[in-house]
């Protein structure tokens, strides 16, 4: 819930809102060996994450381009 208000604070549409907080626990899931709690905490951890890929998705919506969906991603998957 935490990741999924602070998303929809910054994200118009419901669906790259849903997008990119899938993103943010799949990039999560990809980098757990690489958390550090002496750095700061996993809520921290996980909310810089999310920041991130807002301001990425922000930035794409600026020129003309979309963050590809959680669809598409999984559909670029082998398996």
């Amino acid at each position: 819930p935490v990741v999924a208000r602070f998303v929809a604070r910054r994200v118009a549409a419901p669906r790259d809102r849903e997008d990119l907080v899938a993103q943010t626990f799949h990039r999560m899931l990809e980098a757990l060996g690489r958390y550090d709690p002496a750095k700061c905490s996993v809520r921290g951890w996980v909310l810089t994450i999310a920041r991130n890929l807002v301001i990425d998705h922000l930035r794409a919506m600026q020129r003309g381009r979309f963050a590809p969906s959680v669809e598409f991603l999984a559909d670029a998957l082998p398996g």
